[in-house]
């Protein structure tokens, strides 16, 4: 089970322009989704992606080389 789906005991209020209410209203009716559903899961999945942006580190192949042989020297160091 998701998040989206889940159950819910926690809100979240927010205000904004009509022109934005519409937009969100018009996307929603397109993915045959209530505005919260489409609301929670569009930020869901934002948040999962942010999250992982300032999370996970990818490293090119000279850079993990690098990285290794760091780790590799310091646990060398520790002997």
């Amino acid at each position: 089970m998701d998040a989206a789906t889940q159950s819910k005991n926690e809100r979240i209020n927010l205000r904004l322009k009509s022109s934005a209410k519409n937009l969100i209203e018009r996307a929603a009716s397109f993915e045959g989704k209530t505005v919260s559903h489409f609301i929670l899961t569009s930020a869901l999945e934002q948040a999962e992606k942010t999250v992982q942006e300032h999370e996970i580190m990818t490293l090119n192949a000279k850079n993990s080389r690098i990285f290794f042989e760091a780790c590799s020297r310091a646990l060398v160091s520790m002997k």
